[in-house]
């Protein structure tokens, strides 16, 4: 259709006037480079060489020899033709723009609509031998466009999984390595690019698929369009994600022969979608979508910078003897907890009784201070005396508790 309109168009130039009959076509982006073999009905001068030689051509055809010359640069870069301009028709019409010309409607989602936009290229060289059928069926949604350029993506996924070097090799041959990687970060959050090494990438994306799989949900809702009818199908078991009988025709599901039978044969339905059968939809694990056909390996490498152990303090409620031992516990909040350096004081009436005692605390380990009360203290019977633990590094208030002097050291 698309080639058919092209050829229409320019025709129809042509068809004006009989002294019509140069097009200067510029296509700096190289929308419809794919269409140029099927143009046969139209009178097509490749550029190859410089715009010097198509000049030369241009001055010496025959006179009235039609000509619809392709220039794949901006026309404001092909100054040479500018003696050109005046008499030719000048098409640098926008492959979007073009289409819409020929009254194709774009999602009214501008972020949709601009993702088409990017694929529209490709869809070119696919409408080869197709009708208006195929541009409304791929320009009304993004994802049946994405689906005829990559087919079923778990497929080309697998594909991929299995060769690596090959697949990408087969992608960037058609131009579809770009759209392959955006439609797997966006259905995986794998961000790779054309010029990281293709193995490399496998590897992240079997790793990556253990966060991602269906193992995280036991039912997910499915949608319309993922309910596959089979009721004509001559079946011995019908499932609602397996079917299994003798000669059960063709089908694009997968399909797989029984083993240890002649003419058994089972289908699959792709993905997460499931074959219509009684009762409620929902897809349950056992099925061969991507997630059940994958064994991930996954590298786990963690850093983590644990934070401090906590600390509680086993300290006297009464002080009856100038020596005597307190124990710190550490109290663990994870498995990264890291020791704690802590100072242990003793204060009466705001005032230090002691010189700070000082230990580090190491997680699963309790640790003792021995404790001398010095002569000179001033420490006498009935006191309220209060034991101030800190962490040493940051004076973090760790514990605070109130004691009892019942130690006369006069």
């Amino acid at each position: 259709m698309l080639r058919e309109a092209l050829a229409d168009h320019f025709q129809s130039y042509f068809d004006r006037a009989k002294d019509q009959d140069t097009i200067l076509w510029f296509d700096p982006d190289e929308e419809y480079v794919a269409l140029l073999d099927h143009l046969t009905d139209v009178p097509l001068w490749r550029y190859e060489g410089t715009l010097l030689q198509v000049r030369y051509r241009l001055i010496e055809r025959a006179p009235g020899e039609r000509a619809v010359v392709y220039v794949p640069i901006r026309q404001d870069d092909a100054e040479i033709l500018r003696p050109f301009f005046a008499t030719s028709l000048i098409f640098r019409e926008r492959l979007y723009r073009f289409l819409r010309r020929q009254g194709f409607d774009f999602p009214e989602d501008p972020q949709v609509a601009h993702e088409i936009r990017e694929l529209l290229p490709r869809l070119a060289a696919r409408s080869i031998g197709k009708g208006r059928a195929f541009w409304e069926y791929n320009l009304a949604n993004l994802e049946r466009a994405r689906e005829t350029l990559l087919g079923n993506f778990d497929d080309a996924l697998l594909r991929f999984l299995a060769q690596a070097q090959v697949t990408l090799a087969e992608l960037k041959g058609e131009k579809l390595d770009g759209l392959f990687f955006a439609q797997l970060e966006s259905a995986y959050g794998l961000s790779a690019t054309t010029e990281d090494e293709p193995d490399e990438v496998a590897r992240r994306l079997a790793a990556q698929l253990i966060l991602t799989c269906a193992y995280t949900q036991a039912e997910v809702n499915l949608r319309e369009h993922e309910k596959v009818s089979v009721r004509t199908a001559p079946a011995l078991a019908r499932k609602s994600r397996c079917l299994v009988g003798p000669d059960l025709g063709k089908t694009e599901q997968l399909r797989v022969p029984v083993s240890g039978s002649q003419d058994l044969v089972a289908w699959f339905p792709r993905g997460v979608g499931s074959f219509r059968t009684p009762g409620p939809y929902n897809y349950v694990h056992g099925g061969l979508s991507l997630q059940e056909l994958v064994v991930p390996h996954l590298t786990v490498i963690q850093q983590v910078v644990g934070r401090p152990v906590g600390v509680r303090a086993r300290l006297p409620a009464v002080i009856g003897t100038a020596q005597f031992r307190v124990t710190l516990e550490p109290m663990a909040t994870s498995i990264f907890d890291q020791p704690r350096q802590v100072t242990l004081g003793l204060e009466k009436a705001g005032s230090s009784v002691m010189p700070p005692l000082s230990c580090v605390v190491t997680p699963g380990t309790p640790s003792t201070l021995d404790v001398f009360l010095p002569m000179g203290c001033a420490l006498e019977p009935g006191d309220q005396v209060r034991w101030p633990l800190s962490d040493a590094v940051t004076d973090e208030v760790l514990a605070e508790q109130e004691a009892i002097s019942e130690v006369d050291l006069w």
